[in-house]
């Protein structure tokens, strides 16, 4: 029995749409989640997979298991990628390894609009010579730009905790023959122990609650975590911090390293991920920054240019949603 009429009789004996790739959409997005999708979810699906070939059905189930939140659609199916799941992406001095499927990063850097307020910033901001920590690595984007231009008399400090992650990291570090590159396979936090992580969309995940509830998440894993602190004595010149709201958390573990050193800190900013995640304010995050002597500028997306924030109390006065999402330069006086 082929898997699409295996999928019909067991899931969906009605007549459901069709993708491109020839297997009843309905039917896969009900086996990997349990429930049938709603018209918005069965279209987003059709439009993911629409340049899978017709026998590709393994693609489309690795399609339906990425594209999806796992935070407000759970499924107990993983995805891992083989190497026909994947490719070199060519960047000037550097190569980057994709997953095919991954609907979040992958997919922004093969259209070109990943990123680039902050791919300018890193850009004009890294030296050869400097190290650069990259902490929410992610398939290592970041990691490998930064590897090209510290050269090999600088460093690369990556730390990512998701598995599939860390293999297309460490494909790129072979790929471009990067020495200068070490990878710290957990997360980091103001303890040490363990934690509670979630993928979230592709390669995009985070950490969550640590309740009886989340442990029950099929995608839920434990993970290691400790403070930056206790891991990295040496001077680092350079940060980025994206990780899911997590970023207070970081902070609190590294107070060290940064009172120390005073790198220049780039970070993800979101008042409704920083409350959820670190138990923080955005305030409170922002004020320990400027009580170090930082500025703090908007990279803004738009104009790839830094904005100036003169005033902590007027920026999250009048930040807006609280669900908004910022990515920030903290850069020490």
């Amino acid at each position: 029995m082929s898997l699409k009429s295996y999928l019909q009789a067991r899931f969906c004996p009605q007549p459901q749409q069709e993708t491109a790739a020839g297997v009843n959409a309905g039917d896969v997005f009900q086996m990997v989640y349990g429930r049938l999708p709603d018209q918005s979810e069965l279209d987003m699906l059709n439009g993911w997979s629409s340049s899978l070939s017709p026998q590709d059905h393994l693609g489309l189930f690795r399609t339906a298991i990425n594209a999806f939140d796992h935070q407000k659609s759970g499924t107990a199916f993983t995805v891992r990628f083989a190497k026909d799941d994947m490719q070199y992406m060519v960047f000037p001095g550097f190569e980057v390894a994709l997953d095919n499927k991954d609907v979040s990063v992958s997919v922004q850097l093969l259209g070109g609009g990943y990123e680039q307020h902050l791919f300018k910033f890193f850009n004009q901001t890294l030296k050869p010579g400097m190290v650069f920590m990259d902490i929410g690595a992610n398939i290592g984007f970041y990691s490998m730009f930064a590897a090209s231009k510290v050269g090999a008399d600088g460093k690369v400090i990556s730390f990512e905790p998701n598995t599939e992650n860390c293999r297309l990291i460490l494909l790129g570090m072979h790929r471009n023959k990067f020495q200068n590159i070490a990878l710290y396979p957990f997360a980091l936090g103001d303890r040490t122990g363990y934690a509670l992580f979630s993928t979230h969309i592709g390669s995009n995940g985070g950490l969550i609650a640590d309740t009886e509830a989340m442990l029950l998440n099929p995608n839920c894993t434990i993970v290691p975590i400790i403070p930056l602190d206790n891991l990295i004595t040496e001077k680092v010149d350079v940060i980025k911090i994206d990780v899911e709201g997590a970023e207070g958390l970081v902070v609190s573990g590294a107070k060290g390293l940064l009172e120390k050193h005073r790198p220049i800190v780039a970070s993800e900013f979101s008042l409704e991920m920083l409350s959820r995640v670190s138990g923080m304010s955005g305030r409170d995050y922002l004020q320990y920054f400027q009580d170090q002597r930082y500025d703090i500028y908007i990279c803004d997306r738009q104009t790839q240019e830094l904005i100036a924030i003169k005033s902590v109390e007027a920026f999250i006065d009048d930040y807006g949603e609280h669900t908004r999402i910022e990515d920030l330069a903290f850069i020490p006086r």
